[in-house]
Parts: C-alpha cells; sequence; structure tokens
C-alpha cells in the first residue's frame, strides 16, 4: 500500500553526512519503533564515503522509507528541505550518528494524545559510545532556554509551529541551530513539554558538533550571533556585545561550513 498524508502522524527527518561508521545504527533505531504510522525520510547531504551504500541497503524494508540527497548545504537547509517533503503532521529531526529509543515514538505520541497545545515535545538524553552520562532535562522554562540550550535536538515538533517560525535558520550553516530554533519558537509562544524518560541516544564522539575543538574555539561566537538575532529578548547591553564581537568576523560567517571555520581558526590562531 503506498505511504499516504492519512497513515502518517510522524515524519522523521534523519540527515547526514559522512556518516558511515553510524548511519546503519541509527536507521535501525527508526525502524525498531513500536509505533508505526511514521515515515522516515533520510537526507544524504553530500556524502563522500559509503553512507549512500548502507542507506541502500534498507531500501527494500517496506515503503515508509525515502531518500532524498544534498549537496553539503548543512543541517538547518537540510531539515528544511526534509520538511517539505514530509506527510505528518508532527515532525522529528535525527542526526545520522544518533539514536532513539524503541519506544520513543510512542511516548512523545501519548503526551500529544493527552494535550495537543505544545509547540514541541522532549525526552531525556542518555550519551553514548565516548561517554556514559545520563542526561536528565529540566521542565520546560523559555526564561531559562535564553540562558542556555536544555532540550534534545532529537524532539517532536508540531508542523504548525515549525512553520510559524519558517524553520530553521538557513543563514546558519549548522551551529547550535537547534538552541537558535528552540528560542525562535518559544518568541512565538509555542512552548516545549518534557517527558521525563531517557529515550533519545546522544552519540559522544571527537566529529560531535559539540565537542570539537572548532566548537571550543568558537562557541562564544555562535553564542552571540544567536543573541543577536533576538534583541527584543536579550538585554541591550548583551545585544552591544554580540554587535561588537561579531563585527570581527565575515558577514556570512555562519553559513561558512565547519571546514571553512576551522581554516578560519588555525589562520587568525584563535
Amino acid at each position: 500500500m503506498p505511504v499516504t498524508r492519512r497513515l502518517i502522524l510522524i515524519s522523521i527527518i534523519l540527515s547526514t553526512h559522512n556518516q558511515e561508521k553510524y548511519i546503519g545504527e541509527a536507521i535501525e533505531s527508526v525502524l525498531s519503533q513500536t509505533f508505526d504510522l511514521y515515515q522516515l525520510l533520510i537526507i544524504n547531504d553530500g556524502s563522500t564515503d559509503n553512507t549512500q551504500k548502507i542507506i541502500d541497503n534498507y531500501l527494500h524494508k517496506g515503503n515508509r522509507i525515502s531518500v532524498y540527497k544534498t549537496n553539503d548545504i548543512g543541517l538547518s537547509r537540510t531539515r528544511n528541505y526534509g520538511a517539505t517533503k514530509a506527510l505528518g503532521n508532527y515532525l522529528v529531526f535525527m542526526d545520522g550518528d544518533d539514536k532513539i529509543h524503541p519506544e520513543f515514538l510512542m511516548n512523545v505520541w501519548a503526551e500529544v494524545a493527552k494535550c495537543e497545545d505544545y509547540g514541541f515535545y522532549f525526552t531525556d538524553t542518555q550519551h553514548f559510545d565516548g561517554a556514559n552520562t545520563y542526561w536528565e532535562q529540566p521542565e520546560y522554562n523559555f526564561h531559562n532556554m535564553l540562558e542556555q540550550n536544555f532540550v534534545c535536538s532529537c524532539s517532536l515538533i508540531r508542523r504548525q509551529a515549525f512553520n510559524d517560525v519558517g524553520g530553521f535558520d538557513e543563514k546558519n550553516f549548522g551551529y547550535w541551530e537547534d538552541w537558535e530554533f528552540w528560542i525562535a519558537l518559544g518568541a512565538k509562544g509555542w512552548y516545549g513539554k518534557h517527558i521525563p524518560k531517557k529515550l533519545f541516544y546522544y552519540r559522544v564522539h571527537e566529529k560531535s558538533g559539540m565537542q570539537s575543538e572548532r566548537n571550543k574555539k568558537l562557541g562564544l561566537i555562535y553564542r552571540l550571533y544567536i543573541i543577536s538575532k533576538f534583541p527584543q529578548l536579550y538585554p541591550p547591553v548583551w545585544n552591544a556585545q554580540a554587535e561588537e564581537a561579531l563585527a570581527h568576523y565575515p558577514s556570512d560567517f555562519m553559513t561558512w561550513k565547519p571546514h571553512q571555520h576551522e581554516q578560519y581558526i588555525r589562520e587568525h590562531n584563535i
């Protein structure tokens, strides 16, 4: 039977770029869901390794998998692109090196059934591979969200909320883009619902965005860029500091790819 909007409640958008070591585990975790009214859209963003070959091995497993290719355009744009292809009224964004618990969809959908008013639903996080730590996320509070991100990137998002903020910021290649997105939702009144269960698995490895040397060197600039996007939400002194710091970087710096940021770090001895 063809996959139709009537049969799909949730669309999982799995973005990947050169993750041949991990993409199989990510796909398996989705296909193991106990909740079956979903589709899986895999966006292969310009991989040059064997990622696509591994993806191809799963295409025979029913018709719930769709695969699209983009040309190394970054997480923000691949996620937005995937959303345009999605059939569900709720969206889940995954990275190709992470996993979800078999009952992830069942649990988040149960919360939607209780109350549909939230913009998104998020769970607790288990770090694995390079770490074995349990991140128990706090209850949602928009004021605290302005200080730091405490929501896992892999959450259930109401499409109406996603559309209301225009999706992810495409001027941000993929640097703390999830935190920027949660702030954008909160600014529009789309708040989150915490599900206190360990259902998302975040892989820790040397190329993980938050563990990279690039992130350690440029994390402050990423933070200040996000502050600059929401001047109405932050104190004037913070906005002034962000404007002053960002003035020392190219105006399109956040659209650059990671290897370009790394080259910039080397050339400017950051």
